[in-house]
């Protein structure tokens, strides 16, 4: 019997651990609170929308320019390299 004992506790240790793992992975998957007006996120291999707010929603993209730029920057120069800008680009 005792035996019997230590096999349903284990069962029922697994079984917890099972729905405790399955409950905290529901609670991940729910949708972020995001504070943009607009926001979207896209699987790169599918092609699939995974998340979004107001997708249809023109925005100006200032901030992605900005970082978009700076990565570009930062991948295609040195830090010694000398970058002349046009009074054009600049305004």
């Amino acid at each position: 019997m005792n035996i019997l004992k230590s096999c349903k506790r284990i069962y029922i240790a697994l079984l917890s651990l099972v729905l405790l793992l399955v409950w905290s992975a529901v609670a991940m998957a729910a949708a972020p609170d995001i504070t943009a007006d607009a926001a979207i996120v896209i699987d790169e291999a599918t092609g699939q929308v995974l998340y979004e707010k107001n997708a249809d929603k023109r925005e100006y993209p200032a901030s992605m320019t900005k970082m978009m730029t700076c990565i570009l920057a930062l991948e295609t120069s040195s830090p010694d390299q000398l970058v002349t800008v046009s009074r054009y680009a600049a305004d």
